[in-house]
């Protein structure tokens, strides 16, 4: 198993094995994590393949790509190419790891374009040059400002991935000439040059001042990795280079706008992770369509169907797509069944949401049942796990619970239980002493604290079912498949499946 996520490692991020092996022993041998560590953390030097080409000479290289390069990464050197196997023909593929913000952007907008203009509108749909044209076109066309006076089409002068010419076109000979020129876009280099041409029909001092309004930095697509920022994301889906993605105000805390998208939206890991939702326009687009942001890659998720419905218990079926080889290219149906209907808007202000933990509720999860996870790798929705209660922790300091808002369930010590325990203050202090309280079988006192054990306290084990829903959502956060998380995010506590059950979709 070890030697197969190493080689999986190796597929994702383009590392040898021996590095990958290096990877997966600092993440315990968990293979999310280990993907986790070495996009959040840059890849050794010899990780990262070299530039194929040399440095271009083009105006804000720097802006566009990680400064200390000397050329275009052949892994953004694609074009765009649709999937030619049946039942997944709208989707591109991506050959390399790299341009997925930009890959799934693209994919996003032509499908919500056909949704808008296709009738009978299926995965098996075989996109004309001139939807591809059309989708490329309404991108270039959402960037440019209204002061401009053209909006401005890369070319390779010579060698692709070096020196651009820029042809200045208007509206009415724009899509004419994506048409025409289509198959240099679907080509080698193809996806660089659109990137050029939004990028120049925007224009470089201001994409500067863009980032600079939500207080970030360049370059658009980052890190050791060159992989796409939300700054790049939101200017190919909003025409405006905006990092923050979110709801609200970084220093304020209060709620802000997000520019009107092309229709589709987004939906990402980040909010589970951080707790600040994401923008509510994103998260309610026009068309049910989504770029789909797993933490380090970018696929798209979309529904066939004008809308999804919204009422509580409504069951529906979304279609994902993932371009990426080793867990993809694949078109993965998706059965929703949305108990809570969808997430609420959010407030006004952005509501510090941690209560001081009362007596009696669960004041953390500690793992789940080893067994359980064995025997049902991918189901932890069947698993039990092991919990601590809390106390009254004068220590412990929160935002008082506001009357409006019900209490946690509360849950009975219970009674002793033969065999090994774990002491539950010594575990709520690990964090201070790196103890997490594990004692024999048969000890009546902590071999760590000297307390005994009906003062000290010690951990239950309960089923996923009796959790409470806030417990519930921590152990999905942690253990359930990506794509789970994020769905959650729009539609909390949903049911989620997929064929097969043992195999989700990688985003």
């Amino acid at each position: 198993q070890r030697m197969s996520d190493s080689q999986q490692f190796a597929d994702i991020t383009g590392v040898d094995l021996a590095t990958a092996n290096l990877y997966m022993e600092m993440a315990g041998g968990n293979l999310d994590t280990a993907v986790a560590i070495f996009f959040d953390g840059g890849a050794p030097p010899q990780a990262s393949a070299a530039p194929t080409t040399t440095r271009p000479n083009i105006e804000g290289y720097s802006l566009i790509w990680p400064d200390q390069s000397e050329g275009i990464k052949e892994a953004w050197l694609q074009g765009f190419v649709f999937s030619p196997e049946q039942g997944q023909r709208i989707g591109f593929l991506q050959p390399s790891n790299g341009p997925c913000g930009v890959l799934a952007a693209v994919n996003a907008v032509l499908v919500a374009n056909c949704l808008k203009s296709v009738p009978g509108f299926g995965v098996d749909f075989e996109p004309t040059d001139t939807i591809l044209a059309q989708a490329l076109g309404d991108i270039i066309k959402k960037a440019k400002q209204p002061e401009s006076r053209a909006y401005r089409v890369a070319n390779w002068k010579g060698e692709i991935g070096l020196d651009i010419d820029l042809i200045d076109l208007q509206e009415e000979e724009l899509y004419v000439h994506l048409e025409k020129n289509i198959e240099k876009f679907k080509a080698r280099g193809g996806v660089v040059l659109f990137l050029y041409s939004v990028i120049f029909t925007r224009g470089i001092d201001q994409i500067r001042k863009d980032i600079a309004l939500d207080s970030g930095e360049p370059p658009l697509v980052a890190g050791p990795n060159w992989l796409c920022t939300t700054d790049l994301l939101s200017l190919l889906l909003c025409g405006v280079a905006k990092g923050n993605v979110s709801n609200y105000d970084p220093i304020e805390g209060t709620k802000i706008d997000f520019p009107e998208t092309l229709g589709v939206g987004l939906l990402s890991k980040i909010e589970v992770e951080v707790g600040v939702p994401i923008s509510d326009s994103l998260k309610h687009p026009k068309y049910p369509v989504y770029v789909i942001h797993g933490g380090d890659h970018f696929t798209i998720l979309f529904s066939l169907s004008g809308e999804t419905p919204k009422e509580p218990g409504s069951t529906f079926t979304m279609y994902h797509w993932n371009g990426l080889a080793p867990l993809g290219p694949r078109m993965t149906p998706i059965t929703v069944t949305a108990h809570k209907g969808v997430r609420n808007p959010a407030p006004i202000k952005h509501q510090a949401t941690f209560y001081k933990p009362e007596e009696g509720e669960i004041d953390d999860v500690v793992q789940p049942d080893p067994k359980d996870k064995a025997a049902r790798p991918k189901e932890w929705n069947t698993w039990n796990f092991e919990v601590v209660l809390a106390i009254d922790d004068p220590d412990v300091e929160g935002v008082p619970r506001p009357a409006d808002v019900p209490a946690e369930p509360k849950f009975p010590q219970g009674e002793m239980i033969p065999g090994p325990w774990r002491c539950a203050n010594c575990y709520r202090s690990r964090f201070q002493t790196y103890c997490f309280g594990q004692n024999e079988s048969g000890t009546e006192s902590c071999k760590f604290c000297g307390k005994r054990r009906e003062e000290a306290g010690w951990s239950i084990w309960m089923h996923y079912s009796q959790l409470p829903n806030k417990i519930q959502q921590v152990v999905t956060r942690r253990n359930a498949p990506s794509i789970v998380s994020v769905l959650h995010t729009k539609w909390p506590s949903c049911h989620v499946t997929y064929e097969p059950k043992d195999q989700p979709p990688g985003c």
